[in-house]
């Protein structure tokens, strides 16, 4: 990755009525952590995207796409239009020899059957990843950076769609704070989306306890 401001987790996966997306908020430059960053990206109402890699990038991705949805105002994208949207940005840059060093998770719940896809659930859920060089895949969780082998194994031994709202953010929580355990360029503020069938929301940062005792072991004294 290009020498730059970086952020790197990002961890979406489906519950039992809808589908939660999390990130913490700072991001890094080298050794020097900058906080209160911002990731997530409300695209439509019942559409988020979330962010990892070069701060730059990242907002020049985020300009992309205001900008496609400004010129195709007519006919509003559902998940799956905006995620193939985002796909082909990041593949035609790639191809232009000019790569942005982002990958986006991008999450929803699609209101009309669209029988084209069949990436979407019964339920109208969608959760779909593209990287810098235009790869893209679908699954029931995502997770980006240091996450994918952290947080992902977590999440897979979970029955998800078992899952209440409450039990959803509870485990996030959870999965975000194995990170900052294990990421040291994690932090414990995060910031969370979730989306329904009836709305689309992005709550605003806050900070998760954290306990670091869990690193002691016995008859260990930290001075």
């Amino acid at each position: 990755m290009n020498a730059g401001v970086c952020g790197t987790n990002a961890i979406c996966f489906k519950f039992k009525d809808g589908i939660i997306t999390g990130i913490d908020t700072g991001a890094n430059y080298g050794r020097l952590s900058i906080k209160d960053t911002n990731r997530i990206m409300q695209v439509t109402d019942n559409c988020v995207a979330a962010f990892s890699g070069l701060m730059s990038d990242i907002s020049f991705l985020k300009k992309l796409i205001r900008e496609e949805l400004e010129a195709d105002n007519m006919r509003k994208m559902d998940p799956q239009g905006i995620h193939k949207m985002v796909q082909r940005i990041l593949y035609a840059k790639r191809s232009q020899g000019r790569p942005l060093s982002v990958s986006v998770i991008i999450s929803g719940i699609n209101r009309k059957q669209n029988k084209i896809f069949d990436v979407t659930d019964e339920n109208g859920r969608m959760i779909g990843v593209a990287n810098s060089k235009g790869n893209f895949w679908f699954d029931e969780s995502v997770a980006l950076s240091f996450a994918s082998n952290f947080a992902l194994p977590l999440i897979r031994d979970k029955k998800l769609d078992e899952m209440s709202r409450e039990e959803a953010v509870s485990f996030m929580e959870e999965c975000l704070r194995v990170m900052c355990y294990r990421d040291t360029r994690s932090t414990n503020r995060i910031q969370i989306s979730i989306s329904d069938f009836f709305k689309t929301e992005v709550l605003e940062p806050y900070c998760i306890k954290t306990d670091w005792n869990v690193g002691l072991t016995d008859n260990e004294t930290v001075l």
